[in-house]
């Protein structure tokens, strides 16, 4: 009786199993990729991402830090359809219907495994939007318009006006009459002779911004001197109004600065291509053989390119354990200025920022008011070394590398002190907070609330929320200071 139970039992379990596995095959099967975007009222629900197969990187991530090699002739070589089905069973946990594929990557790869063993691999990932669809029945889905997605789950580019890559500043643009006037890239490609997106280097500030819009970020680098940061990805360099120089590579600022600037399709997800022939990722090979460059100087990591008017140079990134001498550099980046200019250099920079070491809690690092505006902050600190512009409402100035401080409406919402420096220098105060400071050190007089990885301070008209690091001995990793209601 016992053992008819026990045998009942685990078959239904593996039939409720088995219906789960359906329900999770049959929400993912049912999810549309898209091939336009729908003419009504969709949402995106986020982005996520989907991968298939395996690359040098996951190869050598997995013998480091698993000791052992993992990547086998099975799961090395991918395909763009299982990198877009892993995508869509993510996507159906946001409780999307649909997915749009924004951006496609992939790479080849020979790897080798291990006693004489060596595969073929090809990784392939896919970044998806989660689309949740309108209910409008009279809407058809994948119907042909001038709205098309970047890539089908093939990985091919689609085609459509889309691929003119046309600004949207909706979130940058404040005067209507310069949204007009903004006609977004004009090009794609790079030329190392000084002509960049479709514009040459030695035009004004202004016919910079009617072409681009309001960048999303700006960095002072001297009074008369400007870096103009298009998404995340893209810098122009302006002296005294004139745009001498343009840098492309994947980031220029720390991540936690980074990631405040708003990540724009337009100009992060564009296509960049050099002398119409090179791409990012390419080998170093491919750039000496396509550029016809003859007995190229690789010093620290860069190639120098020069002629009468402009200097080019092509950075690259060293790739782990390969075995082909020649193709163990990357591109990654590249940077053209007219002559008499350096690249911008964040470090550089920061050299010459003050810095605000602690938050003294008896004296307020700004005046307590009801209201704090920009102009109280400039009187109090100068003028910020970045602005980041994320709204019509909202942006964020930037102090060094530490200091950031939020508005909305030119008011000041919070100012935060955060770093991914994670060497901190300890501070010889006793009634203040710093980052890298020991929980056990902080001032409690002050305390209101106290939790784990949280704790709250109030002092003059100021709120401290303090977060804290993981470990035995936590320490302050970043401070959020609020106006006290």
């Amino acid at each position: 009786m016992n053992k008819s139970l026990t045998v009942l039992l685990i078959l239904t379990l593996q039939a409720c199993v088995s219906t789960e596995q359906q329900a999770e095959i049959d929400n993912h099967t049912n999810i549309v990729v898209l091939k336009y975007y729908p003419e009504c009222e969709y949402k995106i629900l986020g982005t996520v991402t989907g991968r298939s197969g395996a690359s040098e990187a996951d190869h050598n991530y997995n013998e480091n830090m698993l000791f052992k090699r993992t990547t086998s002739f099975r799961n090395a070589k991918g395909t763009p359809e299982l990198a877009v089905k892993q995508a869509k069973e993510r996507a159906a946990k946001l409780g999307a219907d649909a997915v749009a594929i924004i951006d496609y990557r992939a790479t080849q790869q020979r790897l080798k495994l291990g006693k004489g063993r060596a595969v073929n691999a090809e990784k392939h990932t896919m970044r998806v939007q989660a689309i949740k669809l309108c209910d409008d029945a009279t809407v058809k889905i994948n119907a042909k318009n001038d709205k098309p997605v970047k890539y089908n789950e093939h990985g091919q580019r689609n085609h459509g006006k889309v691929f003119t890559s046309t600004v949207s500043f909706n979130m940058h643009k404040v005067d209507k009459k310069k949204d007009a006037q903004s006609k977004g890239l004009i090009s794609e490609n790079i030329d190392i002779n000084g002509d960049v997106l479709g514009m040459p280097l030695g035009i004004s500030k202004k016919a910079l911004i009617n072409q681009l819009g309001v960048p999303s970020a700006i960095i002072t680098v001297k009074t008369h001197q400007q870096a103009l940061l298009y998404g995340r990805k893209h810098l122009f360099f302006v002296n005294q109004d004139i745009v001498v120089g343009y840098e492309h590579t994947s980031w220029f600022l720390p991540p936690h600065i980074s990631n405040r600037v708003s990540y724009h399709d337009d100009f992060d997800e564009a296509d960049i291509t050099i002398a119409n022939e090179l791409a990012m990722e390419n080998s170093l090979q491919q750039v000496v053989e396509k550029l016809k460059l003859i007995a190229p100087k690789l010093r620290g990591n860069a190639i120098t390119i020069q002629n009468q008017s402009h200097i080019t140079l092509l950075t690259f990134i060293r790739k782990r354990d390969l075995y082909d001498n020649v193709n163990n550099y990357q591109l990654n980046g590249i940077s053209v200025y007219q002559r008499g200019f350096q690249p911008f250099n964040w470090h550089k920079l920061l050299a010459e920022q003050p810095i605000v070491p602690y938050l003294d809690l008896n004296k307020s690092l700004l005046d307590n008011k009801s209201v704090i505006d920009k102009s109280d902050v400039i009187a109090k600190l100068g003028m910020p070394t970045a602005t980041i512009k994320k709204s019509a409402l909202k942006d964020t100035w930037v102090y060094g590398e530490e200091l950031i401080i939020d508005f909305l409406r030119d008011g000041l919402v919070k100012f935060t002190l955060e770093t991914t420096n994670s060497k901190y220098t300890r501070q010889n105060c006793t009634q203040c907070l710093y980052l890298g400071q020991l929980k056990r050190e902080i001032p409690v007089q002050y305390v209101t609330t106290h939790g784990q990885r949280k704790m709250t301070l109030e002092s003059n008209g100021f709120s401290y929320l303090v977060a804290f690091s993981e470990g035995k001995s936590p320490k302050i990793d970043d401070i959020k200071v609020f106006l006290t209601p």
